[in-house]
């Protein structure tokens, strides 16, 4: 059983994968259906992650490490392209993000399942 406040830093800890992992999963979703910028990315995020709603501050870092984590391990691809007189970065997904997402999307589902029945008994 924890003591003292460690309880509490389990459930922060374990909060913090998970929303880190729902903005993953938002990012190559959204990258999936069209290619965006980092402003977009992160307008999206805010949207669709509920610990970030409030504050599109918090999460600029985040997303910012997220994207080059995942274009690291090869989830998805860095682009330029001239609009506007400058250049803008964007992203898209690539076969490898595509089947990560899909993999993912089947694995949640399952798992989803399974921890409503444990959580209703």
């Amino acid at each position: 059983m924890p003591r003292g406040n460690e309880g509490n830093e389990m459930q922060n800890y374990m909060t913090k994968d998970m929303y880190h992992l729902i903005m993953k999963l938002v990012i190559l979703g959204s990258i999936k259906k069209k290619k965006m910028y980092p402003y977009e990315l992160i307008n999206r995020v805010a949207m669709h992650v509920p610990k970030y709603k409030s504050d599109k501050k918090e999460i600029k870092n985040d997303v910012y490490n997220t994207l080059a984590v995942l274009e690291r391990i090869g989830y998805i691809r860095l682009e330029r392209k001239l609009a506007g007189g400058r250049v803008k970065n964007f992203y898209t997904i690539t076969k490898k993000g595509n089947e990560s997402l899909l993999a993912s999307k089947r694995i949640l589902a399952e798992a989803m399942i399974n921890v409503t029945k444990q959580l209703k008994g």
